[in-house]
């Protein structure tokens, strides 16, 4: 299968410049947060913090897991790309589109640029959402795998559509003048629907590959992925619907339970194991220990009493934190 794969990989045309990108998206992460090293404790409202939050999620994180997936469809899917000239255009849009976009935040240019902007971001994201479809589609397996890929997908298109109307929110505000809703919703889709189910689409084939794992409780894993997605849209009818709050209490408990099944499952990967662990497996299997501290920040924020607060706003600021270096940690 290996074997064939390798055959399958898109070009490296395709692949290397998007971990370019990403990683000079790092380096000006680095450079944009020691700059603003004095707001970093305040509000997360903040516009200088919402263009370091973009960076790090569509320029660090979004842009490595878009050339990791293109280079991993062969083995996931077991069937080549659909396009790599879809992937070219993708790639492009969405460097034109994030530049453009960090630098309304930076500078406050919400009126003009930022709509502007945002819509080159969205225009990458369709491309690369019907490219990942379309190689689904012509799959020859379709596993539990593919599942959690191929949704993980649909939230990110959601996620990127949702940060458009708030886009242009600003200059025609007919959405919420607050943007506080939408802004919950966009950031949930975003870190549970879109990085953390990806991250357990790949493991779940990648880790008892590495490990040489058999003979392993994948039922936990359907379980997990309907814990997660109901989840989800408990957490998004709450927010969009503003009902009982019991739909908040419910869809955080259905993620946590969801993260505890596939956690459940990389620890059986582990005890069946017949590899050693390397360098690169280590980091990864303590990347997943590393979901424990966002579970906690994150029954902090949804059971507080007082979501105003100021231990409130810290947790918000560590969970996001937390969630982001758990998966550098993984990559």
């Amino acid at each position: 299968m290996i074997g064939a794969s390798i055959q399958k990989s898109p070009p490296k045309n395709v692949v290397l410049p998007h971990f370019i990108a990403g990683s000079i998206s790092f380096i000006v992460l680095s450079v944009l947060t020691l700059l603003s090293s004095d707001i970093l404790t305040v509000h997360f409202y903040n516009p200088r913090i919402l263009a370091i939050t973009h960076i790090i999620t569509l320029g660090w994180i979004t842009m490595f897991i878009m050339g990791s997936l293109y280079q991993l469809i062969p083995v996931i899917f077991e069937s080549g790309l659909y396009s790599n000239r879809l992937a070219v255009f993708n790639f492009w849009f969405l460097v034109a589109g994030l530049t453009g976009f960090i630098i309304s935040f930076w500078i406050s240019g919400f009126m003009i640029l930022m709509p502007v902007f945002s819509t080159s971001v969205f225009l990458s994201v369709i491309l690369f959402c019907i490219n990942i479809a379309l190689s689904y589609k012509k799959a020859e397996k379709k596993n539990i795998s593919g599942k959690f890929i191929i949704t993980a997908v649909f939230w990110l298109f959601i996620t990127v559509l949702i940060g458009l109307l708030l886009a242009f929110n600003y200059r025609f505000g007919w959405i919420d003048n607050s943007n506080f809703r939408f802004l919950k919703i966009h950031a949930a889709l975003g870190l549970v629907g879109w990085f953390l189910q990806l991250v357990m689409g790949v493991a779940i084939t990648l880790i008892p590959m590495f490990l040489v794992s058999h003979k392993l409780r994948f039922g936990l894993l359907r379980f997990a992925y309907y814990f997660l997605n109901s989840g989800l849209l408990l957490l998004y009818i709450y927010w969009q619907f503003d009902l009982h709050i019991m739909f908040i209490y419910t869809g955080a408990i259905s993620v946590i339970t969801a993260i505890v099944f596939f956690l459940v499952f990389i620890y059986d990967s582990y005890k069946k194991k017949l590899r050693r662990l390397d360098t690169g497996m280590k980091h990864s299997m303590l990347s997943f220990l590393y979901l424990i501290l966002p579970v906690f920040l994150s029954l902090i924020i949804v059971f507080s009493k007082n979501p105003g607060s100021v231990i409130t706003n810290k947790a918000i600021l560590l969970y996001g934190l937390s969630a982001f270096f758990a998966f550098f940690k993984y990559i």
